[in-house]
């Protein structure tokens, strides 16, 4: 079974050729013959009337044909494509030239006779042929008339059984001969021409098929690059075609390595979790086990000890499943920022207040420089509080007792800069890339240790304004990170 569009436009115009062979046969053989029918009418047009004068001066019709076939036979010796008939004024045969048994019809029609004999006949005339119930051929006639009555036809059969066949005609008819073979050529080589024409024009289409097979093996992940002219010339609709297909190939691997990593993180995330889960609940349990079996045994001061424990142990499990739901919320494509001006400064200042309280709790100081041209900035105050909220709690995290936190605000043209720096460790250089990624832990020296949500929800809050959160090292010590938001 043919597969390929060349294979399968080749067929369709294998079949169309043929058919326009056959019909190019069939009409050569009509026109041959009608040309022959006509040229040997022509030709022969007085034969028949030359022939009664010499033949019918006396006699009666039937002494007539007695007398005729010596003439007959010598005709046929000197043209056998011709035969001969006598007829009477009603066309009924009296004597042939045929051989014996080949006459079918017993009389012929007359009405095409009278119109040979006509003043002024269009050729060729067709007249019925005895030799075959139905078929009729050109012929030559001529009134036979005896003492000045017509008493009947000489009736001449032009073409004999000679071409009543294919191939007797293509055998015996150089002109027709020539005519089919020159057709015939000049078919095969219209059909090779516009074969190999097509298969020139489809090499752009197998290019395509190939380089969309390729990229179905190659599990749809690696995008396909073609060279088309369309950007220069404007190209047709291959060039169209093929610029839509590596550009969807792209979007494609682009998009099944994002699923991929997706999954990957989505794989972390399962794993994190479970870390994160599993650590605070199993301390959480050996809490209570202690509570129930050694409660009796225990002082007040320790009792009150293990229930501290477990409280903080509690609340860092609500903290960070409230996390995962404000993420999970926060990666909602149904979650729009709602953007209005607001005054930044007034935030800012706000949130320094709320957490005042555990900066004191861990030895840090916290101050602010906020410039008095600040004005307002557009975007949704809810997350950006939360953004806000995030970066300062984690500068506080990772100072140590006695380092200071400084948030400040500055006004660069359009944009108003938002920067919170401390005096801590700083970050690695390896983890520097990776600190704004869900559940990555960077290693501290203060040990201390998080859930890795706080910045990646930060940094999720920033994307929704269109911006970005930037972290570098001070060259003093501590960390700097950085968030530039729109004037409103």
């Amino acid at each position: 079974m043919i597969r390929t569009l060349h294979g399968k436009v080749g067929l369709i115009l294998l079949a169309l050729f043929l058919a326009t062979a056959a019909f190019n046969v069939a009409w050569t053989l009509h026109s041959v013959r009608y040309h022959l029918m006509d040229a040997d009418q022509q030709l022969n047009k007085g034969l028949a009337d030359y022939l009664v004068k010499h033949e019918f001066d006396e006699g009666q019709l039937a002494d007539a044909g007695r007398k005729l076939e010596h003439s007959f036979e010598m005709l046929m010796d000197i043209n056998p494509n011709i035969e001969l008939y006598l007829l009477d004024p009603a066309g009924k045969i009296l004597a042939y030239s045929a051989p014996t048994g080949h006459v079918v019809r017993d009389k012929v029609s007359v009405g095409p006779i009278e119109e040979y004999l006509s003043p002024s006949p269009t050729l060729p005339i067709l007249g019925d042929d005895p030799r075959h119930a139905w078929r009729q051929k050109p012929f030559s006639a001529a009134r036979i008339s005896l003492r000045g009555l017509q008493e009947g036809y000489l009736y001449i059969i032009l073409g004999g059984e000679k071409h009543d066949s294919f191939y007797d005609l293509f055998t015996g008819n150089s002109i027709f001969r020539i005519s089919l073979l020159v057709s015939l050529s000049a078919l095969f080589f219209l059909f090779v021409t516009v074969s190999l024409l097509f298969r020139f024009a489809t090499i752009r289409h197998r290019r395509l098929a190939l380089a969309m097979e390729e990229f179905r093996k190659k599990d749809f992940s690696t995008p396909v690059r073609l060279e088309t002219g369309r950007k220069e010339t404007g190209g047709d609709e291959i060039d169209l075609l093929e610029t839509i297909f590596a550009e969807m190939s792209a979007r494609i691997g682009e998009q099944i390595y994002e699923l991929k990593d997706k999954d990957r993180l989505r794989r972390e995330l399962v794993s994190n979790i479970s870390h994160d889960l599993r650590t605070p609940i199993a301390s959480l349990q050996g809490y209570v086990e202690t509570l129930d079996t050694r409660a009796e045994r225990m002082s007040e001061p320790e009792r009150k000890e293990v229930l501290q424990k477990a409280v903080r142990l509690i609340a860092r499990l609500g903290k960070l499943v409230a996390e995962l739901l404000e993420l999970a919320r926060l990666d909602s494509l149904d979650l729009v920022a709602e953007k209005e001006p607001f005054p930044i400064a007034d935030l800012v200042s706000d949130i320094l207040v709320d957490f005042q309280g555990p900066a004191r709790g861990r030895q840090v100081e916290l101050s602010a420089r906020i410039d008095e041209d600040t004005g307002l900035v557009k975007g949704d105050i809810r997350l950006l509080e939360r953004a806000i909220q995030n970066i300062i709690e984690n500068a506080i995290k990772f100072t140590p007792p006695g380092g200071q936190v400084t948030v400040a605000l500055k006004r660069t043209g359009d944009m108003i800069r938002l920067s919170v720096s401390d005096t801590g460790p700083g970050i690695s250089l390896a983890d520097l890339p990776h600190i704004f990624e869900r559940f990555y832990r960077a290693g501290t020296s203060s040990g201390e240790t998080g859930i890795g949500l706080g910045l990646a929800i930060a940094q999720r809050i920033a994307e929704m304004h269109d911006t970005t959160i930037h972290v570098e090292n001070r060259s003093e010590g501590g960390a700097v990170f950085t968030l530039e938001l729109g004037c409103g």
